[in-house]
């Protein structure tokens, strides 16, 4: 959706005009999900499943086609890490048993979008026990 604001400023008889253009998108940021859960949630299951979509609470009818195409989590304390493809993220099997309650898992993926662009988004989910 393209935006254009056009302005006057009269000067004794002189008038004079502007424009500026300038592009909007008429839908929210999308957001990475993990477990089906929002960035700043608790988890305390383990699971593999990110995704990204419009916000839970956002107001619109378009269906997202968002695709993960690329990962990478870090939990800071811990010092463990990892990337790679898809939308199943890769944790060693016993993570969540060997972490402690408290620690936060930090998540960054590459996503596209439904025209082929691809975008960046990031969030951090707190396990519990």
């Amino acid at each position: 959706m393209k935006t254009f604001f056009i302005s006057f400023m009269a000067i004794g008889q002189l008038v004079l005009a502007s424009a500026q253009s300038s592009q909007k998108s008429i839908y929210p940021k999308a957001e990475l999900f993990f477990c089906g859960l929002e960035s700043g949630k608790e988890i305390s299951n383990p699971c593999t499943n990110l995704s990204v979509d419009f916000p839970k609470n956002a107001a619109s009818n378009e269906s997202s086609k968002f695709e993960v195409v690329s990962w990478e989590y870090m939990i800071p304390n811990a010092e463990l890490g990892g990337s790679g493809t898809g939308s199943e993220i890769e944790l060693p099997a016993n993570l969540f048993g060997s972490l402690g309650s408290g620690e936060t898992i930090e998540i960054s993926v590459v996503y596209s979008d439904s025209q082929g662009i691809q975008r960046k988004a990031a969030g951090h989910w707190t396990i519990i026990k």
